[in-house]
């Protein structure tokens, strides 16, 4: 009997590691495509503020590291993101961006200065 119960606590903390070794990190959900809620951009002009609210934006990130840009702001470029999914920088054209990250699995928001982006992922 304490056999049993020997081989049946070993392959409980087995399991155990199993399910923690193949957890997803939080960076994960960011592989999908994002609308644009709303932004805040205190030092922008009224006419760019016009075109993103008129227009939005659209984020699509993939797993190797490039992303796409349509809507208001159009382009592509690199990414790169921390496991924990609280920081980001992304280069387009060279130029490089560095972002605060709240992320969960419908929502993105990104952050950089003053200026506030919040999406929804597209369903």
């Amino acid at each position: 009997m304490r056999k049993i119960t020997q081989i049946g606590f070993v392959a409980l903390v087995s399991l155990m590691l199993l399910a923690t070794a193949c957890k997803k990190s939080s960076s994960d959900q960011l592989y999908k495509t994002w609308n644009l809620d709303s932004v805040e951009m205190p030092d922008a002009d009224s006419v760019t503020l016009a075109a993103i609210n008129d227009q939005g934006i659209e984020f699509t990130f993939s797993k190797g590291g490039d992303f796409k840009m349509t809507g208001a702001l159009t382009g592509e470029g690199t990414f790169e993101i921390n496991e924990e999914a609280t920081f980001m920088s992304t280069t387009v054209e060279g130029n490089t961006d560095m972002y605060t990250v709240a992320l969960t699995e419908n929502t993105l928001q990104m952050i950089k200065g003053g200026d506030k982006m919040t999406f929804t992922s597209k369903k």
